[in-house]
């Protein structure tokens, strides 16, 4: 497979599966370097759909290396004698070069996908241009008729202006003796309402900063296990009792979940097959429409090309974006400093009211905990759990017998009708 210049053999026999470890250690310390070196290369390319395309498919090469890579080290597994002091040592180390590999392998399945999710926006980015160029002519038309509407609306206003403004100072001045103790009552009770909504929003300030900083946290956490498990994958991790742990733990995981799609292999290729045989179906019968879109896109491509290149238009816009662009740009970035600024700066100020908050949900749950695990608590659900057999089929049947008489008199005038 090459990579921007780079090669990787596959190192098999014709059967598929290495035979020697020393060959299978070898081609994944290759292939780790290799790998690195390819996609410092994809970063700092151009990020088109050939690319992307070019760049899954040696991804997808890698993986069957890998996956070549664990049916050799699982064939020599399966050929040791361990009776001997010799074949248990030789098992370990196998082991662990099994899970080494393993790690890796869904290490790079992860990025796999999420080139492939890149990928598929990059293509969905591309269909979008054409939709544009066909919509852009469109929006002067409905921007006049949007104008025309607002100047409608702005002439009704305004003449509705004069008429309740002559007809409002009349009865203000004719009650004004009634309208000021009830301006008094009201000045008050807004007064309490704004209060309370200040004590309000208060609280869900307090209690989004305590959920934020739980978030947080964990995102945190998330962040230190992904660089500890790409620490293992470039093996940068000193050997500890933990990752052992964690290496048979995940060696465990990995053979049930192979035994369970294998147990259920038939249900799973018999659903793809028939996936696959409907959207084989649907290409046959969309067939036509596929074609003419096609051909439709390739020369709205051509007329869009033929616009940016010759277009008045076009290159008046280029021009004023570059001049008119970094200034903007900048105005944004600055905007964009001062506000983060001035939030930090909140946050700080409000740091002892996520304090209490975040005391007070603990206590919150303390108390829970307490009433939930409280033998009248456990008297009271069994006694409404008592309660709703005992009744439920006796509003049932109420219902039932209403249902009933609505039947019978429909039934009863129907002959009449």
């Amino acid at each position: 497979m090459d990579i921007q210049g780079l090669n990787i053999n596959f190192g098999i026999e014709e059967n598929g599966i290495q035979r020697n470890v020393t060959d299978i250690k070898r081609s994944f310390r290759g292939l780790n370097s290799d790998l690195k070196l390819t996609d410092k290369i994809f970063q700092s390319s151009e990020k088109s759909i050939d690319n992307y395309s070019d760049e899954l498919g040696k991804l997808g090469n890698a993986s069957k290396i890998l996956q070549n890579n664990l049916d050799g080290l699982q064939s020599e597994m399966a050929g040791l004698d361990t009776t001997t002091a010799k074949g248990k040592k030789k098992a370990t180390q196998l082991k662990n070069e099994f899970n080494k590999q393993s790690i890796a392998a869904l290490g790079l399945q992860n990025r796999i996908d999420e080139l492939g999710d890149e990928y598929k926006d990059l293509a969905f980015q591309a269909t979008l241009a054409g939709k544009a160029v066909r919509h852009a002519g469109n929006m002067k038309s409905a921007w006049g008729g949007m104008n025309d509407s607002i100047n409608r609306i702005g002439d009704s206003f305004r003449n509705l202006g004069y008429v309740s403004n002559t007809v409002m100072k009349g009865m203000v001045v004719s009650n004004i003796s009634t309208i000021v103790p009830v301006a008094g009552s009201a000045v008050s009770a807004i007064a309490g309402i704004g209060g309370a909504l200040v004590a309000v929003s208060g609280g869900a300030i307090g209690l989004g900063g305590a959920f934020g900083i739980a978030y947080a946290g964990i995102g945190l956490f998330a962040g230190q296990a992904k660089t500890a498990l790409q620490m293992v994958e470039d093996g940068e991790m000193r050997a500890t009792n933990e990752l052992t742990r964690y290496q048979s733990s995940l060696s465990g995981l990995q053979t049930q979940w192979k035994d369970l799609a294998q147990n259920n292999q038939a249900d799973i290729f018999n659903t793809m097959s028939n996936g696959i045989d409907m959207a084989s179906v649907a290409l046959t019968r969309l067939t036509p429409f596929i074609t003419k879109t096609t051909s439709q896109i390739a020369s709205m491509s051509r007329r869009m090309r033929d616009w940016v290149t010759s277009s008045t238009n076009a290159t008046t816009a280029f021009k004023l974006i570059n001049n008119i662009g970094p200034p903007i740009f900048q105005n944004i970035l600055n905007s964009i400093f001062k506000v983060t600024d001035g939030l930090v700066h909140m946050a700080n100020q409000f740091a002892p009211l996520f304090t209490w908050v975040g005391a007070g949900l603990e206590s919150m749950a303390n108390k829970f905990n307490t009433w939930a695990n409280s033998a009248g608590t456990d008297n009271s659900i069994s006694r409404f759990i008592d309660y709703t057999m005992t009744n439920l089929p006796i509003v049932g049947q109420i219902f039932g017998n209403v249902f009933s008489g609505i039947v019978s008199l429909f039934q009863a005038f129907s002959g009449h009708s």
